[in-house]
């Protein structure tokens, strides 16, 4: 579920993991950052952000599962870079001249590669338990995944869903 939330107001979670309900014996915090603005200088340029952190409960299992899906996350994000250096050189050399500089083997390889990274790094994303969209200067919105839990989240908060 989506909530829109206010920047300068405080939100209150349900005392409870918010992956599974449990115990909530830790706390987890969630980035986000969005483009503000961007200034072209003759010298320099000047590029500002809208960031917000937000903490939230959970147990220490879930914690940890939420640690390994952000550093999946990360290396994915680097995979899909390298990997995909090396796919486009194998299809422009595969169309350049029907035989490749990358064996067809390596380069079917690393074209599995590359799609895999790109599962893995849409995935890691989507399973975050709690993530921080439309970042404004005044609003943000925040995206818990467990239903039940956004539902507790909601009726303490005063909330309607987006």
């Amino acid at each position: 579920m989506k909530f829109k939330i206010s920047k300068g107001e405080e939100m209150r979670w349900p005392n409870k993991c918010v992956t599974c309900g449990g115990n909530a014996t830790t706390s987890y915090k969630a980035y986000g950052s969005s483009l503000a603005g961007y200034e072209f200088k003759l010298i320099f340029h000047k590029i500002s952000y809208h960031t917000v952190d937000i903490s939230y409960p959970i147990c220490l299992t879930h914690k940890y599962i939420v640690l390994i899906t952000r550093l999946l996350y990360f290396l994915s994000f680097f995979s899909i870079i390298f990997s995909g250096i090396y796919v486009s050189m194998f299809i422009a050399s595969f169309i350049a001249s029907n035989s490749t500089l990358i064996p067809l083997r390596i380069g079917l390889i690393i074209c599995a590669i590359f799609l895999i990274s790109i599962i893995t790094f849409i995935l890691s994303f989507k399973l975050q338990p709690v993530r921080l969209k439309d970042i404004g200067k005044y609003f943000t919105t925040v995206v818990i995944r467990n239903e039940q839990y956004a539902q507790e989240f909601a009726l303490l908060n005063g909330l309607d869903p987006l």
